[in-house]
């Protein structure tokens, strides 16, 4: 077990970058086969244990309670859980657990908001992400994440939400 912070953080980044440059494969895809072992099935693994990491780490080492870069660090893993649900709801077929999965999209969303808002001192405020971004990617969430850019993001997304439950209703009334 790795005892040192500076060590263990360094770990925590890797095996965060791999997660968001797999998760960023993965968008390319329309459909999900849990048969097969992919670049989604391994994000679906990584994310609960990088959110258990980041907590183990959180208690070990008291000391990162003003470290910028591991809040740095901490934003961008909830951005890739908020990512990662909000993929998975797209390409569940399960109508449930699609709907679980974009809540918990828009409840990480709302946590990669409120990390860029610490160190309570001095807030980092943005993070510079220009590893996921490409031309499918091109709004600015996907350059940088801010407090704008991501509320911005899900004001869309709940827009498109409320949107889909209106046609869904209305193609009822009509049937």
């Amino acid at each position: 077990m790795i005892e040192n912070v500076r060590d263990r953080i360094e770990v925590f980044a890797i095996d965060l970058l791999n997660a968001e440059l797999r998760l960023r494969r993965c968008e390319r895809v329309t459909f999900y086969n849990n048969e097969y072992n992919d670049d989604g099935t391994v994000v679906a693994a990584l994310v609960p244990a990088l959110l258990r990491e980041m907590n183990r780490i959180k208690r070990s080492f008291p000391e990162l309670a003003e470290d910028r870069e591991w809040f740095s660090l901490r934003t961008r893993l909830h951005w890739l859980a908020a990512g990662f649900y909000l993929w998975w709801s797209r390409v569940s077929h399960n109508i449930t657990e699609s709907r679980q999965a974009e809540s918990r999209g828009l409840e990480h969303v709302d946590e990669t908001i409120q990390s860029l808002k610490m160190p309570c001192k001095h807030p980092i405020q943005s993070v510079r992400m220009p590893h996921l971004y490409s031309p499918g990617r091109s709004e600015k969430h996907w350059k940088i994440l801010s407090e704008s850019s991501l509320s911005s993001f899900r004001e869309e997304r709940q827009a498109r939400l409320l949107y889909l439950a209106c046609v869904k209703s209305l193609s009822r009334r009509q049937n």
